[in-house]
Parts: structure tokens; C-alpha cells; sequence
């Protein structure tokens, strides 16, 4: 389960980050790797009240956050592929 929580995370931050090149996959391959718990866990977001313009920049300021985070996050993954 936790091995599928960080190939969907990848792939979806991969949509993220690649919107403006595209690529052609060709080969696909299953490479069981133990990642560890604090890289595949992710705070939960609250839902943002809001009741002015400041509070819709803070939601966004904060969506953004957690976004930077789950990128570290799948960098710490890659990192740890490359070295095994």
C-alpha cells in the first residue's frame, strides 16, 4: 500500500512539474523498494475559511507549502532509487 501511495504521489507531482514538456513512455518496470514512513506521509490540509481577500492568499500560500513539501518528499525518494 505504502509503495503505491509513492508511485501515485510521483506521478501526480510529475504532472505538476512536467505541464510543459512531454514525453513518451516506452518501457515500464516494478522495482520493489522500501521507502520509509515519514517520506510517504502527508499532513492533511484543512479546508481554509474564507471571509476576505487575505484569507484566500493565506489558503493559497499554505496549498503551496504542502505542495514544496511533497516535492522534497518525492526529491527524498529519488535520491533514495538512485543510491540502491
Amino acid at each position: 500500500m505504502r509503495f503505491l501511495i509513492a508511485v501515485l504521489t510521483l506521478v501526480l507531482m510529475s504532472l505538476f512539474t512536467g505541464c510543459a514538456r512531454q514525453s513518451v513512455i516506452t518501457k515500464t518496470q516494478i522495482i520493489p523498494q522500501k521507502v520509509p514512513e515519514n517520506l510517504l506521509s502527508l499532513r492533511k490540509l484543512q479546508k481554509p475559511i474564507v471571509r476576505d481577500d487575505m484569507d484566500i492568499i493565506n489558503a493559497y500560500s499554505d496549498l503551496f507549502l504542502h505542495y514544496k513539501e511533497c516535492e522534497i518528499n518525492i526529491e527524498k525518494i529519488r535520491a533514495l532509487n538512485e543510491k540502491n
